[in-house]
């Protein structure tokens, strides 16, 4: 198929010299041009999910793009028993989910990258590895602060002034430097610390200046002095990192599952499960973590999950989900935890806690109670990308949830949908699934998330989209174009089943003309174009009603229309 671009090149006579975007003619003739066409509008992606939370390691308040569970490890590590933002992020990708920006948080003063210093023949410090992370994106390597490099080994291999570093990290990653120095074209800074081609483990530092004598040959030495920094964590702390991803654009769902109050609980060392397909092979094992678990103290989640509202309201292009507190275990005590949250359309409340399977054991239990938001935010993302925005988060199943901390029945389910507490619950044969849809806002036409989600939606990419108007002629001309483009975006937005209506005239209405535009408006350089929508509302309630005929068969009526 020819392109535009190749079309018009084609139609332009031998004659016609091509200078930038416009052609000059050297002879009399005609020819044919295609004209800049303006930009349509196109859907967001709104499945894109950001997360705050304590992790095993990764750069502080800085948001990481992960696209599956193994990015998330390679960049954070596993879980902890210190927090829960690896069950999220393990669960949202179960769950469907494929994009999410991870922010790690800690208290910034208090932590520290782990250390290795290699000194020369006389014991004089000669070189410093520092545990860093340089992922993709990066602009420069980070510090990776925590105790997750304490097992992380270096190993000098020396020939003359030159020598072979290799370095191991605890989950098995190993890299292998050949031919460094302290002068010359390799010099140890020069190769680790490029973020291109440089190492993922640990940036160098020479402490005597270039030309210090090399570290001799040592067999592995372990990095130390790191810190958590979790012990003085403050929720200014998870604010921070909150706020580090208001500049992501893309993000379109927030979850932070470590506000939560985090529980000391001893680790249960599981021991390696052997491999049957390899026989007589030693597998190198990492050296056992000694170091104990550094545990945050109790946060405020009201005053964290406000910021969350709050960012998601200045936005208007982000939808919170919000997790009960640890203690609240029962409907009454949600409820009330419910009711004190912001009225906002921009988030939504679900209960009560998932018990997920726990590789840590933790007290010797398989499973672990967590926050739901990371299974939520992936059914988010599962109805985002097989359905669409419109389709209400509700009746879908939960992957990695073995069960729930409180089982509901129908009289609870009702007490607390009222209360616009959407509610995770069990039903037999159809496994665990989530079992609501409102907003905190609980009033009509916010009342549901896949409204104002959609809506969110459409006003973004409208605004965006349209930016090419700005300082046009504001005129009929102009007016008719925006007409045309949101008339499109609309039209194709219903025909794909995400706008309620018989026909397209029932679904939306586009006005963009003399009347919403009068001459004082104009006046003061200003464009209006009112679109009026036709959102589908969930089937919340189905209605299924039987009676008998004179005959004494059923006739079943289904949502109160009689069949």
């Amino acid at each position: 198929m020819t392109s535009p671009g190749l079309l018009a090149a084609a139609l332009l006579p031998a004659d016609t010299v091509t200078t930038g975007s416009a052609s000059v003619s050297r002879a009399p003739g005609v020819s044919v041009e295609f004209a800049e066409a303006r930009q349509a509008i196109s859907p967001r992606r709104t499945d894109i999910t950001g997360f705050v939370g304590i992790a095993r390691r990764g750069p502080l308040h800085t948001p990481v793009r992960v696209e599956s569970w193994g990015e998330f490890v390679a960049a954070f590590g596993r879980h902890t028993p210190a927090g829960y933002l690896a069950y999220a992020v393990e669960a949202f990708f179960a769950n469907g989910g494929r994009t999410a920006w991870v922010v790690r948080t800690a208290h910034p003063g208090s932590t520290l990258p782990a250390q290795l210093d290699l000194a020369d023949d006389a014991g004089h410090p000669t070189l410093r590895l520092t545990a860093a992370w340089s992922g993709v994106g990066a602009e420069t390597a980070l510090p990776n602060p925590g105790t997750w490099a304490h097992r992380m080994t270096a190993s000098v291999a020396r020939d003359g002034d030159r020598f072979d570093l290799t370095l191991r990290a605890p989950d098995g990653l190993t890299e292998h430097w050949r031919d460094l120095g302290t002068s010359g074209p390799r010099q140890v800074p020069d190769v680790l610390n490029d973020v291109a081609t440089g190492s993922r483990l640990a940036t160098a530092a020479l402490l005597g200046g270039p030309g210090t004598p090399p570290a001799p040959t040592i067999g592995p030495a372990a990095f130390a002095g790191g810190a958590e920094g979790l012990s003085d964590l403050a929720t200014v702390d998870v604010t921070r990192g909150i706020a580090a991803l208001e500049q992501i654009d893309e993000i379109a769902i927030l979850a932070v599952p470590d506000l939560q109050e985090v529980p000391r609980t001893s680790v249960h060392t599981a021991l390696p499960v052997p491999r049957c397909d390899v026989l007589n092979v030693t597998v190198a094992q990492a050296p056992p973590d000694t170091d104990p678990t550094e545990f945050p103290p109790r946060l405020d989640v009201a005053a964290g999950q406000a910021e969350l509202i709050a960012q998601c309201e200045r936005a208007r292009d982000r939808f919170a989900i919000l997790d009960p507190p640890r203690g609240a275990s029962d409907p009454a005590t949600a409820i009330a935890w419910r009711d004190a949250l912001m009225p906002s359309a921009f988030a939504a409340a679900y209960f009560p806690w998932v018990l997920a399977p726990d590789p840590l054991q933790l007290s010797g239990r398989l499973v672990r109670p967590v926050p739901p938001s990371g299974h939520v935010a992936g059914v988010y993302a599962r109805g985002d990308l097989t359905v669409g925005v419109h389709k209400p988060p509700a009746n879908e199943a939960l992957e990695l949830a073995a069960d729930v901390g409180f089982r509901a029945d129908d009289l609870i389910h009702g007490i607390v949908n009222e209360a616009c507490l959407n509610l995770i619950r069990p039903y037999d044969g159809r496994g665990i699934r989530v079992a609501g849809a409102r907003t905190l806002s609980c009033r009509s036409p916010w009342r549901y998330v896949n409204v104002r989600r959609l809506v969110a939606m459409i006003e973004e990419a409208v605004g965006e989209d349209l930016a090419w108007a700005v300082f046009e002629p504001n005129n009929a001309d102009l007016w008719a174009q925006v007409d045309r483009a949101v008339r499109g975006f609309l039209d194709d937005l219903w025909r794909a089943g995400m706008l309620d209506g018989a026909t397209a005239a029932e679904a939306f209405d586009v006005r963009c003309d003399a009347e919403t535009n009068p001459p004082d408006q104009i006046g003061l350089g200003r464009l209006t174009c009112r679109i009026a929508l036709r959102p589908p509302p969930p089937a919340e309630f189905v209605i299924v009603r039987v009676t008998l005929s004179a005959e004494g068969a059923p006739s079943v009526v289904r949502g109160g229309i009689d069949a």
